[in-house]
């Protein structure tokens, strides 16, 4: 068994490990992105960029309510 569902096992123990995978990929994931931002928007002109970030925002979005 995986060991998330076990009675035993303490509430703040559970969210203790799962916040704790939140905020490292977090904290992985936001100065990669930074970086990316950087880059695309030297290489890209205005129009190019809000075409990306609309189409990168309807996919994040579409993903979201996939989930609920």
């Amino acid at each position: 068994m995986d060991g998330e569902f076990l009675t035993d096992q303490p509430l703040g123990e559970k969210l203790i490990k799962k916040g704790f995978r939140l905020y490292f990929f977090m904290f992985l994931v936001a100065p990669i992105g930074y970086f990316i931002r950087v880059i695309v928007s030297n290489h890209f002109s205005v129009e190019e960029v809000g075409v990306f970030y609309s189409v990168l925002g309807l996919v994040l979005l579409l993903s979201v309510y996939h989930d609920l």
